[in-house]
């Protein structure tokens, strides 16, 4: 066991090493594509790479690596800048030791610090304690990647703190490793129904343990990537991105730096998809993901919020880079979703929200700051992001409210004030329609009364002439379904039923001001 482990480490070490080599020679090749022997030199390396690295363990590398080796000529820049960026990042993550914190339950003060000892790598940390009771102190105030424990305690049975560990909101999918000088399979079969991982006797044969515990941790970081990543676009998900968000914003609180964070929306997706199908969607999507890793820098964090919506955290950054850093974005976007073969997609354009985070600012309210920015871009003509310089400097987006009840006005804006609109009420529902048809809105919205005839005449004349183009969403009191079918009928973009909740009419007036502007024709989506 000791030799074959040691051989294969060895082995992968060696293998690393000739990646950083491979990257040197890739990165020389690249600046002079226009030779065939350059051409021939990259397409050579990537077939090499094709080969071997899904033998060490990433097959993701293995097909970054052959889509470099079936490129066509035009496309061949592209494909060599993705090679580049994934072995980069592998190289430096092989490189870095991978903080591993361990926790060892055991009393034994022979076994103790033996087991201490062998767990000791680079970049990990092991604590140990003696008894039940220091365990469940240390699990309630911190996380552990792996904890051993075994099951005779001076203040207990193990088997009583393995089945707390579900329990406690830090431990809940904790890999813990068992040791018993137990031999009877009873105690086994126990420990392993109330979730231990693995059930080790006494005495321990150390090499064992240690490889155990590699291919432990291993498991224990693909289950966490598959809870904190996309898996259509390999970006961090909203967990994910809220985890290092989290953990970015403390550092950079306590060394006083700047940070910038993005709020990303790709412009008529939905037309898109519609057109072209969602495999076509999804394969745009892919790419996005793809140009951001190769774009940022290892310290960025890209992370895919939802649907079409992408956030880009860049610590160490001031307004400026950060436009300079999403300009290269919008750039190499455009050209890869040009090539796409499946379809004639166009160059596919994004509108984004950036602001810099202040101190150890909330997630939820810098992600509500950059979306009010990301309206602002959009109203702007799409294909742009908006800062808040940007922002003291443009006109900013309207919404007028029409109501007789001052209260309900008041409402409306309380609840839609997040959203970073200016405000506009009109009590004189009479002139409401030529109001609304003076000049743009980002939103109209009217408090109808269905008991007043007149009401629905109002409804009308709002959707006639220039007024047409202006979302408007509708709020009234209506018990049946023919009043409800009969506001739809007259144009209203949208319909909530009153008493509503602030957080309910606040995401209903997201969607109808995000979807305010033209959609070209399919041909030409983008």
């Amino acid at each position: 066991m000791r030799t074959l482990h040691a051989v294969v480490t060895r082995l992968k070490l060696r293998y690393v090493e000739s990646l950083a080599d491979k990257v040197a020679a890739l990165r020389r090749l690249r600046l002079s594509l226009e030779l065939n022997d350059s051409v021939e030199g990259a397409r050579r390396i990537a077939h090499q790479l094709a080969g071997s690295a899904g033998t060490y363990g990433w097959p993701e590398l293995g097909q970054v690596a052959r889509a470099v080796s079936d490129a066509p000529r035009p496309e061949l820049s592209a494909a060599l800048d993705a090679l580049l960026s994934a072995l980069e990042r592998i190289v430096l993550e092989e490189r870095r030791p991978t903080p591993t914190d361990i926790l060892v339950v055991e009393d034994d003060d022979d076994l103790g610090p033996l087991v201490t000892t062998v767990l000791s790598t680079p970049g990990s940390t092991v604590h140990r304690v003696r008894t039940a009771a220091e365990a469940r102190a240390w699990l309630k105030k911190r996380s552990f990647d792996l904890m051993i424990l075994d099951l005779t305690l001076p203040d207990g049975d193990g088997r009583t703190l393995l089945g707390e560990l579900p329990d406690l909101p830090l431990t809940r999918s904790l890999p813990a490793v068992v040791l018993s000088a137990c031999e009877s399979s009873s105690v086994k079969v126990e420990c392993l129904a109330l979730g231990a991982a693995l059930f080790l006797e006494k005495p321990l044969d150390i090499e064992y343990l240690r490889a155990a515990v590699d291919s432990l941790l291993r498991q224990s970081r693909r289950h966490k990537k598959e809870i904190t990543h996309d898996a259509l676009t390999g970006l961090t998900n909203r967990t994910g991105f809220r985890e290092a968000f989290e953990r970015a914003a403390a550092l950079n609180a306590r060394a006083g730096g700047r940070m910038c964070l993005a709020f990303l929306d790709l412009d008529h997706f939905k037309a898109l998809n519609d057109c072209h199908g969602h495999s076509v969607g999804d394969e745009v999507l892919r790419r996005v993901g793809a140009v951001l890793l190769s774009r940022l820098r290892v310290s960025d964090v890209a992370g895919r919020w939802g649907g079409e919506e992408f956030v880009v955290l860049l610590p160490n950054t001031v307004l400026r880079d950060a436009r300079a850093v999403l300009a290269t974005v919008a750039e190499r976007l455009r050209l890869e979703t040009a090539a796409i073969e499946e379809a004639p997609v166009g160059p596919v354009t994004f509108s984004g929200g950036l602001v810099e985070v202040q101190g150890d600012g909330r997630l939820d309210m810098v992600i509500v700051e950059a979306d009010r920015l990301l309206y602002a871009a959009k109203a702007a003509g799409r294909a742009c992001v908006r800062d808040l310089e940007d922002q003291r400097a443009s006109p900013g987006l309207d919404a007028l409210v029409i109501t007789r009840a001052a209260e309900i006005a008041e409402g409306v804006i309380s609840a839609l004030k997040p959203l970073g609109l200016r405000f506009e009420v009109c009590v004189d529902v009479d002139g409401a329609a030529a109001r609304l048809g003076a000049r743009p809105y980002a939103l109209a919205v009217l408090d109808l009364d269905p008991a007043d005839l007149g009401a629905f005449d109002l409804l009308r004349a709002l959707r006639a002439g220039p007024a047409l183009a202006t979302p408007l969403l509708v709020m009234a009191a209506a018990e049946q379904d023919h009043a409800v079918e009969r506001i739809f009928s007259l144009g209203a973009d949208d319909f909530l039923r009153a008493p509503y909740l602030g957080s309910e009419l606040r995401a209903r007036a997201r969607r109808l001001i995000r979807g305010n502007f033209s959609v070209p024709p399919p041909a030409a989506v983008g």
